[in-house]
């Protein structure tokens, strides 16, 4: 955490807050200590004294969606029977598209945008989620490795969603199919006795 103390924690969040707020109307360039100062109403000492720098705001924001994107596929997970690979991957997919289409910020941030420093912890909070969704609906073979699957596997699907994105401005049933297509080969891979 930047801040420890009650007061400097809520600067922080106010901070981050201004930020999410430029995202909803503008692009990810326009998150600037001026502007992020002048909307939250900090002088800019205050600012730059937790954030040095725009991108030190914009990663420490992309830490936070990617962590929210983690909590809403962990309150999406279900059980299905009779589930099969591809359904199950079809399933993460579009909660992970629900997730996007909900947040303008996270689309900016995490798809359209050339910000790509998130902390291990927040991707692995994400694959740990999606995991847990495939596991609980496949019986799948033990793999060496199995988070780092998850890891790799959680990336596949947002690199495909973030090219979609950038290439339709929208996500679309082209990327959704291409990012299904693509993390269920990979896991079939993942999973082949050899």
């Amino acid at each position: 955490m930047i801040a420890k103390q009650k007061r400097s924690r809520d600067r922080v969040k106010i901070i981050i807050k201004t930020a999410r707020e430029i995202l909803k109307d503008g692009d990810v360039s326009d998150i600037t200590i001026a502007k992020v100062s002048e909307l939250s109403e900090l002088k800019r000492t205050s600012t730059y004294k937790f954030f040095p720098t725009p991108d030190h705001i914009k990663i420490y924001l992309l830490n936070e969606l990617i962590h929210e994107c983690s909590t809403f596929m962990k309150s999406n997970i279900k059980t299905h029977n009779d589930a099969n690979l591809q359904s199950v991957l079809d399933e993460v997919v579009t909660i992970l598209i629900n997730y996007f289409d909900s947040s303008v910020p996270a689309k900016k941030l995490i798809l359209q945008s050339s910000i790509i420093n998130s902390d291990l912890e927040s991707l692995m909070s994400l694959s740990e989620q999606v995991n847990k969704y495939v596991s609980l609906n496949i019986d799948l073979p033990s793999m060496f490795n199995e988070k780092g699957v998850f890891l790799v596997l959680t990336q596949i699907i947002i690199s495909i969603l973030s090219l979609n994105y950038k290439m339709d401005n929208e996500l679309n049933n082209v990327g959704k199919s291409e990012a299904i297509r693509a993390s269920t080969s990979y896991l079939i891979a993942c999973t082949a006795k050899e």
